[in-house]
This record gives structure tokens, C-alpha cells and sequence, in this order.
């Protein structure tokens, strides 16, 4: 157990285009406080921080079109049908930590020692439809093991969505380039450090390879980050991905003017545009990389080390050839690791986050160390 509590943090940060997006920042007291990002108390607005120039109120609504075309954003309504952005109420402090508790605790060791030097940065890029907090147990695990760990939702999902998404638009290409990559930029311009890493789940591991800005990253974690294209998949899980994929994905994505994930308990509700997009990557047999809307050949110049995790009783996983989406990048190392043999009932899809797997969460610490 770590001589010290855990700080948690939430905050905002500009994506590309100015649009609020919230997150939070797991890390041990380690930082001087007059250095640290402001942190955005639940019952205020989302703030921008003062390293950046900070936007208007009218830059935060999502009038603003991205700088290039995709066949999934859909043309603007009239004004009378839009509806200004909003922050959805952000949730209490997560972690089980009261704000007063959080204040007690903030900079300060338990025994009053000086605390120990930073290992380095975490940026968690998450899966499509899972927000932040999902990865609450992972990013306390790796704060308690020294790390500056920031988790934070894309537009439209958890704390980053709107009032509604009937009139949102936003894309998985919004998420990659305009959300993804100014996160790094937000990390590296408050966290200067030569050891930024990055864990992308899924989504979040498939794509890092598309953003203009890796080039300060040190290494990634790639965790259960296949390919999502549906005929790859086994048994019972073909046809349902298959069925979802090809038809009530498009449907309910195109009659609700978003897809609503809830409703079906597969995760968050999503922004029509990124339903659409990711139902066209999953009807591809090279998912995403057969999307020449794509900068795909930004992959051959994401030369950090990738450390690819898959799990035996993952159902999504390809079963039948050997994975299209790792192939893009140039440096990777594969982890296929087997629930019984490490002594887990179960992994899947999701549970490499989950508290029951922290028995495996100090390689990955031991690997970005060796990064």
C-alpha cells in the first residue's frame, strides 16, 4: 500500500476545434500545487485552462463544423431546431472520496515524507460507448504506483455529452483527431515529460496510429484493440455483432438521430455520426483501415512500442487470421494471455480494467518502465 492517498481531480481541456471536454486526473500528491491544472468543481461550468487562450461561451457550443468532410456528419438543422451545448451535471467525486476529503489529502504523504518522483504520464483512450469512469480501479492502480493518469470522455459520452445528441453532431474521426490528439497536446504543454504513455482500449488502441502528434509518446498499451469487422468473430457473437452491425445500429442510429446504446446494454448512446461510422468500419474486412476518409498512412510512422494485450475468452477477438489492426503498426509485442492460467474465471472484452484483474496491471507498469 502507497505512504499516500491518491488525488482525483476533475478538469476540461479544449478539444481541436474548442469544444469543453471533461475528464479526470489520477495522481498521487507528488505535483506542487501552483503548477496543477484548476480543477472544475461539479456545480461550475467546464473551464479552460490558463495555459491555453480561453474561448468564448459561443465556442464551446457545437456550431462549429470540423475542418474537413465526412460522409457522417450530417448538414446543419435550422437554428431554431439546434441547442446550444451544455456540460452534463458532472458526478460526484469518483473513488469513494468526499471533496473534503479529497481537500484533506491533496499534496500531502501519509507519514509527511517528501512523496516520490513521477514515473510519468497516462493518457486512457476508451472504447466506443464506455465512458471515463468505467477505468476508475485502473487509473487509482497506476496513481498509486506513481503515474499522472488522465481519463476523459469523447464528445457525446459521459461528462463531454450535450443535453441531447438528436441534433449532435459528432464522428469517431472527431473523436480520433480533434479529441484524442488535443489531449496529448493538453498533457504535454502541463506535464512536460519525455515518458507520455498512452492505454487505449479497444477504439482508443485501434486508432492512436492515425494522430498527427504521437510523436511525443513513449509507448502504448493496446488492450483488447482487434479488429472490429464482424465475420471475424466467433459463434453466437458473429451473428449478433453481425445483425447489430448491419442493421439496428444504421436503423436506430438514423430513426432516433442517435444511436441509443442504453437501451440495447451496449454502453453509452451514441452520436449518430459515430454509430454510422463505426457500423461502416465493422462491415469492412479491414474495419477502419478500409476508410480512405482516414489518414492511414500515418500508421507506418507510429514507430513507440506497442504492447498488444488479447485474451482467450474474448469473443470479439479474430479467430480465424491474423489480426489486420496490430499488423498497421510497426513495433508491436503480443500479450495472449489465457483467464485459468493467470488465475482469472474470466476476461472478455472489459475485464482487464476491472479490479478483479489487478493481478496483471504491474507488467504493464514493469513495461512502460522499461519503455
Amino acid at each position: 500500500m502507497a505512504d499516500f492517498m491518491v488525488t482525483h481531480q476533475p478538469f476540461a481541456f479544449p478539444a481541436k476545434d474548442n469544444y469543453a471536454l471533461r475528464g479526470m486526473i489520477a495522481s498521487p500528491p507528488e505535483q506542487d500545487p501552483a503548477s496543477a491544472p484548476e480543477s472544475v468543481p461539479p456545480s461550475t461550468p467546464a473551464q479552460q485552462t490558463p495555459s491555453r487562450p480561453r474561448p468564448s461561451s459561443d465556442s464551446l457550443h457545437r456550431d462549429e463544423k470540423p475542418k474537413y468532410n465526412h460522409p457522417f456528419t450530417s448538414p446543419p438543422r435550422e437554428d431554431r431546431d439546434r441547442r446550444p451545448w451544455e456540460p452534463a451535471p458532472a458526478s460526484p467525486l469518483p473513488f469513494g472520496l468526499s471533496a473534503r476529503q479529497a481537500n484533506a489529502n491533496r499534496w500531502k504523504t501519509r507519514n509527511r515524507k517528501p512523496p516520490p518522483s513521477s514515473r510519468g504520464v497516462v493518457i486512457l483512450n476508451g472504447a466506443v460507448g464506455i465512458p471515463s469512469g468505467f477505468y476508475r480501479s485502473f487509473a487509482a492502480a497506476l496513481a498509486d504506483a506513481h503515474f499522472t493518469v488522465i481519463t476523459y470522455d469523447y464528445r457525446g459520452i459521459g461528462n463531454s455529452r450535450p443535453r441531447s445528441l438528436k441534433t449532435f453532431d459528432a464522428t469517431l474521426t472527431d473523436w480520433i483527431l480533434l479529441d484524442m490528439a488535443a489531449a496529448i497536446d493538453w498533457s504535454t504543454d502541463q506535464y512536460p515529460t519525455d515518458r507520455l504513455f498512452l492505454v487505449g482500449h479497444s477504439f482508443g488502441g485501434q486508432t492512436a496510429g492515425l494522430l498527427d502528434n504521437a510523436s511525443s509518446v513513449r509507448a502504448m498499451a493496446a488492450v483488447a484493440s482487434q479488429s472490429g469487422y464482424w465475420k471475424d468473430k466467433a459463434g453466437k457473437e458473429r451473428r449478433r455483432i453481425g445483425m447489430h452491425m448491419r442493421f439496428t445500429v444504421p436503423t436506430m442510429a438514423r430513426l432516433s438521430g442517435y444511436m441509443p446504446g442504453s437501451r440495447f446494454g451496449s454502453g453509452e448512446d451514441l452520436p449518430k455520426g459515430a454509430a454510422l461510422q463505426w457500423a461502416k468500419w465493422s462491415t469492412d474486412p479491414m474495419y477502419l483501415l478500409g476508410d480512405d476518409t482516414l489518414p492511414i498512412d500515418r500508421y507506418s510512422r507510429f514507430t513507440a512500442p506497442v504492447l498488444s494485450y488479447t485474451f482467450t475468452d474474448d469473443p470479439s477477438a479474430p479467430i480465424d487470421r491474423d489480426d489486420p489492426m496490430m499488423a498497421a503498426y510497426p513495433n508491436v509485442t503480443h500479450r495472449r494471455i489465457d483467464p485459468p492460467a493467470v488465475g482469472l474465471d474470466a476476461i472478455g472484452q472489459l475485464g482487464y480494467f476491472n479490479e478483479s484483474s489487478r493481478s496483471l496491471w504491474p507488467e504493464l507498469i514493469e513495461w512502460f518502465d522499461e519503455q
